[in-house]
């Protein structure tokens, strides 16, 4: 089986950046991905790429350090009215979220005008076509 290097999966993860990217498309055909979880450091600064998961796929956001945050859904990218809190509120924190249908979520925090300073991510969770299923292994 083959095993991806630090600096390989660096690159692959920063090829994939720039385009349509799931878990599913890491590592080479064939081969499966060990899990199908997504860790988002969650903080102030940091532009997110849309994310493209698949159902079954899980989501963990975490905060530290830089102020209160929370995880809220909201109806739209860019729109900060109508949030939907699912996190509790805090310094500190942990959010995970498992996909279990198809559709567009736009996650952001409802916290100290968090949203209106562009804290927010887009998920795009697609149903499992039946792909091959890939490996990574580091």
């Amino acid at each position: 089986m083959a095993k991806f290097t630090p600096v390989l999966l660096l690159c692959l993860l920063t090829a994939a950046a720039a385009s349509r990217v799931s878990l599913r498309d890491l590592g080479s055909a064939g081969r499966k991905l060990q899990s199908d979880s997504l860790r988002i450091v969650w903080r102030l600064g940091i532009t997110y790429e849309t994310i493209y998961l698949v159902v079954g796929d899980s989501a963990t956001f975490r905060w530290a350090g830089d102020g209160e945050h929370s995880v809220a859904l909201a109806p739209g990218p860019g729109i900060c009215t109508g949030l939907r809190e699912v996190s509790e509120d805090g310094e500190q924190g942990e959010y995970t979220v498992t996909f279990g249908t198809p559709g567009t979520f736009v996650y952001t925090s409802d916290e100290n005008n968090d949203c209106e300073s562009g804290l927010a991510i887009v998920i795009v969770v697609e149903s499992d076509d039946g792909a091959p299923e890939m490996e990574l292994y580091v």
